[in-house]
């Protein structure tokens, strides 16, 4: 398996889950938590809930963000506040920016491996291009190196 086949399978695998997440009864891809009764109360319940409105045609107005999960603490842990903040939207920006990275390691491998034998410099200058990107692939994979595929050789 190589470093790009690694980590297009990672991300698809990220992907399944962040996308998992946004089913038809709960639709918002931001989170955020909210209080319901007084901030003030340490037993006042706290809601992750989508940040997105949902329009209907019933005349009552928008939707409120759907409940996604529960926490009995007024203040939010850092926890909480992690679990809000990777969202499936960012989770999904995320994934979209690394396989953006990918791609351009692609296309300059290509590149470098189209060049001309009789023109060293700007081979020399695609094949530092397309090394700099393998470095930024070994340390995308990095982050999964907790799972049993990744290989101790793309380590930084």
């Amino acid at each position: 398996m190589t470093i790009v086949e690694f980590l297009e399978a990672r991300l698809a695998e990220d992907e399944a889950v962040a996308r998992e997440a946004i089913t038809p009864d709960r639709p918002g891809t931001h989170w955020e938590w909210e209080s319901t009764a007084d901030d003030d109360d340490p037993e006042s319940p706290r809601w992750l809930r989508t940040v997105e409105e949902f329009p209907t045609t019933s005349g009552v107005g928008d939707l409120p963000g759907f409940p996604l999960g529960y926490d009995c603490k007024a203040e939010p842990s850092p926890a909480m506040d992690h679990i809000a903040r990777h969202d499936p939207a960012r989770i999904l920006r995320e994934i979209a920016a690394k396989r953006s990275v990918i791609g351009k390691y692609l296309w300059a491998d290509r590149v470098r491996e189209q060049m001309e034998e009789d023109d060293d410099d700007v081979k020399w200058e695609w094949i530092f291009k397309s090394e700099a990107l393998v470095e930024v692939l070994r340390a995308l994979s990095c982050i999964y190196s907790d799972h049993p595929d990744y290989q101790k050789e793309w380590a930084l």
